[in-house]
């Protein structure tokens, strides 16, 4: 099969590349290794010990993506491995494109060192506060809120105050209590408007917790919009190596942000 060529520049080269999604000042960010292909992928790669993206040319401006997690399980929205491959295809895309994964079109800006990425919005409902979420998390969250159905997003708001390194990591005894991957946040006032913290929960993807997480910005940007009426967000992954992410509501388009780069 034949490379299909975008309007500008050429492909990224092959790789592997490992590249490290919202990373930042006082953040690492989540390691992500891309390979880009001429075709879209028979099987999935050998497992490795990083999330693993497979993005190939689909036409003018737009590539394909499928990613898999360290434990072999696939993905099915994966902000950080988006964003790695949205970083490969930058000097091809100089004013933008878009990234195929599954059945969802994913537009791609650029603007200056970050790169956005445009979701359509999920409907994020305020619920009562789990009675598990005290004994897995070691404190009592203040609200609650869900996302995506059964399968999708609790998020657990916690009292203003800056960092939630001092919440117990469940690990994967959470998985018994919810279906959801579960984001704890809370706002951070002191670093200023439209600041927040969050940690990122899903054993029940193979995800004890995750280091930086672009999939929970699109959650909590609609939490922290329909609280507080902020649109534009700075968040701070309260996880062990940290990450830097950023969302803004647009109308109906939800874009998330950060920055990429080679490891």
């Amino acid at each position: 099969m034949a490379t299909v060529e975008p309007e500008n520049g050429t492909p990224p080269s092959r790789g592997p590349h490992l590249l490290r999604a919202f990373a930042g000042p006082c953040a690492q960010g989540n390691p992500c290794l891309v390979t880009v292909l001429e075709a879209p992928p028979r099987r999935p790669p050998a497992e490795v010990d990083v999330t693993q993206c497979l993005c190939w040319p689909l036409g003018p401006r737009t590539a394909g993506v499928r990613c898999w997690s360290a434990s072999g399980m696939e993905i099915q929205c994966c902000g950080h491995g988006l964003l790695s491959c949205a970083q490969l295809w930058r000097t091809a895309w100089p004013g933008g494109g878009a990234l195929r994964m599954g059945s969802a079109d994913i537009p791609v800006q650029y603007e200056d060192d970050r790169i956005w990425l445009g979701f359509a919005p999920l409907t994020v409902e305020v619920c009562d506060v789990p009675d598990w979420s005290v004994a897995r998390f070691g404190g009592t969250p203040v609200a609650a809120a869900a996302a995506g159905g059964a399968r999708g997003y609790i998020v657990l708001q916690w009292p203003d105050g800056g960092s939630l390194k001092m919440l117990e990591a469940p690990g994967y005894d959470l998985a018994g209590d919810t279906g959801c991957a579960v984001i704890a946040t809370c706002r951070d006032r002191a670093a200023g408007p439209g600041a927040i913290r969050l940690r990122y929960f899903a054993p029940q993807h193979g995800v004890p917790e995750d280091t930086a997480t672009g999939s929970a910005m699109r959650v909590l940007a609609t939490f922290w919009h329909s609280q507080e009426m902020m649109t534009d967000l700075c968040a701070r992954q309260d996880s062990p190596v940290g990450g830097e992410l950023f969302s803004r509501v647009d109308g109906d388009t939800i874009w998330v942000g950060g920055r990429a780069g080679e490891a």
